[in-house]
């Protein structure tokens, strides 16, 4: 495989199905979630290239043992894929955000073998989608790429207009457990439907394990994960005319072991009002009150089948990192009498 020059262009389509007024939803969706009790943020408050930093430097943190895991496991895993599509290169839909360069040794084992392989990956925004593909070069050889802006609802629609053939959807970074259980389910069967016999839906799932360690995780010593929560405030300062003072909130994350899901939330220090003038509302805050930030859901491989099940697929391979922490998961569609 010929690798990229520096200076050589990008080769991306883009399709663009982003709905308009994307600001005006953020607001709303700001206002609904300050309006309730318990109060809570909206998650698309971390989209975008400015939290993309914030992210990676929660990322590079010990406690943060995800990235590490999956990484290993795609690196050492990726040519097994090949098994699941033995004739012919598939469409490579990456419903995934942030850094690509995960998806990269996928990519590369199907390249080297097909020499060619469509790429589709997704991001809510065009200026998110291009900044993910920064390690990712678009001009791999063999490589055509076609971006698609939409949320991973949309963009499976998107994916299956605009492919034929074999598909392989990718979800890497843990997408799917950052949806509650029911969302999940739905999402998998959704895109249970954009799959043919053969095709394949590869999903990164956190496993269930001690609390102590999954609050480590995502509360860790440098303080990195209470930074990427308080971007949540200054976006609203910034965008909405809030007068948050950040250092009047610490991070706070809990894990629920029964429930399987670990929250997070920004504590107010101190009894306050904190008006927003863009949206006319003042929120009033009591001494030790959350603003629930964000949730992350962790699985058993049995709820991983029953994931599967609910959407008539089947886990046809499950890879695990060393320490039994993390897995990607092969789910692929169960073949009827007449398929």
């Amino acid at each position: 495989m010929t690798p990229p020059r520096a200076d050589e262009p990008s080769r991306m389509e883009v399709v663009d199905s982003a709905s308009d007024g994307a600001q005006d939803a953020l607001a709303r969706a700001v206002q609904r979630g300050l309006r309730r009790r318990p109060l809570a943020l909206p998650g698309s408050l971390l989209r975008g290239t400015c939290a993309a930093p914030l992210v990676r430097a929660v990322e590079k943190q010990p406690e943060f043992y995800l990235s590490d895991a999956e990484r290993q496991i795609v690196k050492g895993r990726s040519s097994s894929l090949l098994l699941h599509f033995p004739t012919e290169a598939p469409a490579v839909i990456d419903l995934g955000r942030g850094d690509r360069a995960l998806v990269r040794p996928m990519l590369e084992a199907l390249l080297a073998r097909d020499g060619e392989v469509h790429y589709l990956p997704v991001a809510p925004t065009r200026e998110e989608l291009e900044q993910s593909l920064g390690k990712l070069p678009t001009a791999l050889d063999g490589l055509r790429v076609t971006g698609i802006v939409a949320r991973p609802e949309r963009a499976v629609r998107e994916a299956k207009r605009l492919t034929t053939g074999p598909r392989l959807f990718v979800w890497l970074r843990a997408g799917l457990g950052a949806v509650d259980r029911e969302t999940a389910a739905t999402f998998a069967r959704l895109v249970g439907s954009a799959l043919s016999v053969g095709d394949a839906f590869v999903a990164g799932l956190d496993l269930r394990k001690s609390r102590r360690v999954i609050e480590r995780a995502y509360d860790d010593r440098a303080g990195a994960a209470g930074r990427l929560d308080r971007h949540m405030l200054e976006r609203i300062n910034a965008e909405l005319g809030g007068n948050f003072d950040l250092a009047r909130f610490r991070h706070r994350a809990s894990y629920d072991e029964t429930a399987g899901r670990v929250d997070t939330c920004l504590v107010s220090s101190k009894r306050q009002s904190v008006a927003i003038d863009q949206l006319e509302m003042t929120v009033d805050l009591d001494r030790g009150e959350a603003i629930h930030t964000g949730s992350a859901f962790k699985y058993s491989p049995q709820e991983i089948d029953a994931l599967a099940h609910a959407a008539d697929l089947v886990v046809a391979d499950r890879w695990y990192d060393r320490d039994g922490r993390y897995c990607l998961n092969v789910l692929q569609k169960v073949p009827t009498r007449h398929s």
